[in-house]
Order: structure tokens, then C-alpha cells, then sequence
């Protein structure tokens, strides 16, 4: 309780999602890095990453796609697979001190 008062809260507001389909040169492409967030299904797996990882970790998209893969616990180029759904989105992101109700 006393490290209460030293914490920032996080909170990330997700919407606008749009299927990428293509080739996957054209699904790099609209990705832009900062803006948009990934979310990959394929083969039985999901994995999301918020907008900010690609800048957090200095992604190109190409990079930013392979990363998506790994947190779904696929091959690196699962996402160039036509049979892979993929999604960008975009969010909101609300950072603060943590305030406990009276």
C-alpha cells in the first residue's frame, strides 16, 4: 500500500480495426509505425501488439509484423501466409498516477 502512491496507470482504448488482406508487401505497407497496432490469428494462435511496442522498440513494419508473430508463438513469416487473418487498429493511450478510492 505505501508504493501505491508511485505507480502510473495505463490504460489503452482500442478501435478503428481493419482486416489487412493483399499480398504481403501490400499488408507491410499499411502498417504505419506509432499509429497502428497488429493482431494476428493463424493456425489455432492470436497475438496482439499495442501501437507503441513498434516505437518502444524501434520496429520498421516489417519487423513490427514479424514481432506479432512471435508473441502468437508463430514463425516470424506467418503473417506473409494468405491464410493468416491479420489486423491493424488503432488506440488511445491514457496514462496517469494511480489514485486509490477513498
Amino acid at each position: 500500500p505505501d508504493e501505491l502512491s508511485d505507480l502510473t496507470l495505463s490504460v489503452s482504448l482500442l478501435h478503428t480495426r481493419e482486416l489487412l488482406n493483399g499480398s504481403p508487401h501490400q499488408r507491410a505497407t499499411e502498417v504505419v509505425i506509432g499509429q497502428h497496432g497488429l493482431d494476428i490469428q493463424f493456425q489455432g494462435k492470436k497475438g496482439l501488439l499495442l501501437p507503441s511496442v513498434a516505437t518502444d522498440f524501434g520496429l520498421d513494419a516489417k519487423g513490427f509484423l514479424q514481432a506479432v508473430c512471435r508473441k502468437a508463438n508463430l514463425p516470424d513469416d506467418a503473417w506473409q501466409d494468405p491464410d493468416a487473418t491479420l489486423f491493424r487498429f488503432s488506440a488511445i493511450a491514457l496514462r496517469g498516477p494511480w489514485t486509490a478510492a477513498p
